[in-house]
């Protein structure tokens, strides 16, 4: 089991950049819906809110894995867990 999280863990720095840019992606469709050349992207909220969501929660899984084996500064490591958790919820 160690080495399948070893593994999994280590796409953590990938996967933990996708969902920033897919939730700052959701936040600007939602600025820009309100002009009305751009009332189309209200229908893109919402499935950029998703997939968001679906890959914050793969990068808080796999940074969880990577956590595990170790090595990182305690505070360092539960500041940025927290954080990826919140964001994920």
């Amino acid at each position: 089991m160690d080495l399948i999280t070893a593994f999994f863990g280590r796409f953590h720095p990938l996967l933990v950049h996708l969902p920033i840019g897919i939730l700052f992606l959701a936040f600007l469709f939602e600025c820009f819906s309100f002009r009305e050349s751009y009332k189309g992207l209200k229908k893109a909220v919402q499935p950029a809110l998703f997939w968001g969501s679906v890959f914050a929660i793969a990068a808080a899984i796999t940074g969880y894995f990577l956590r595990q084996e170790g090595g990182y500064e305690e505070a360092v490591a539960n500041r940025h867990q927290n954080s990826g958790i919140l964001t994920a919820v």
